[in-house]
């Protein structure tokens, strides 16, 4: 009798034992870690990546050969996506081959250029605006002015590259164009002996700028 006592006592130990183990092992937990990567990306908006910008020239209009250097254009929206610090630059030209924005136009006679003073001022900025900042700020300048009497040089103010350490953080990019052109020289300038430089003949003169956006790769 007492052996069977025994008996049982020990099977419902092993049994509670059982218990107590299978209980621990009934709720465990398992963890995703999720992630996603988002690529740097720079576009141009469509409708603006062809811009133009146009002056009319009068000889006898006063004035007509002084170079103004806010002569405003346009301030433009949503010129540029980027989710990412990027760098600017610009590179100018002519039908002259200048490597520089400067007016020019070839000649009927094949005798060569002639050449009107520029000014050309591009103002890329992100996240706000120069009275209205908001957090990452920024703005580039890109100033080009030729030089006078027909030169085939010119001067960019303040460089051909700049860098935006910053995102847009709307992914907006806006700009602000200024432009203006001039006689090389006043004229008429009666009663002096111009150069050929000095003299632009009526028609159709042209220059572009090429403005690059490139994600820094960060």
């Amino acid at each position: 009798m007492k052996k069977s006592i025994l008996v049982l006592t020990a099977m419902f130990a092993m049994v509670a034992f059982i218990a107590m183990t299978s209980n621990q092992v009934q709720a465990q937990t398992q963890t995703f870690n999720l992630s996603a990567t988002v690529e740097e990306y720079v576009e141009v908006n469509p409708s603006f990546e062809v811009m133009s910008a146009s002056r009319t020239i009068n000889p006898g209009d006063a004035g007509s050969a002084d170079l103004e250097s806010f002569n405003y254009v346009g301030k433009y929206q949503d010129v540029v996506y980027a989710n990412c610090p990027m760098e600017i630059s610009v590179e100018g030209d002519n039908p002259a081959n200048d490597g520089e924005p400067i007016l020019a136009r070839d000649e009927v006679n094949g005798n060569g250029f002639d050449r009107l003073q520029t000014n050309v001022d591009i103002r890329p900025e992100i996240n706000g605006t120069y009275n209205n900042q908001g957090p990452g700020w920024q703005r580039a300048k890109f100033i080009f002015t030729s030089d006078p009497e027909g030169a085939a040089t010119g001067n960019w103010l303040y460089g051909k590259t700049a860098t935006f350490s910053n995102a847009p953080h709307d992914g907006e990019v806006s700009l602000g164009l200024y432009f203006d052109a001039a006689l090389p020289h006043e004229s008429p300038d009666f009663g002096t002996d111009n150069t050929w430089n000095q003299s632009a003949d009526a028609g159709d003169y042209s220059a572009n700028v090429v403005v690059t956006y490139s994600a820094l790769g960060q």
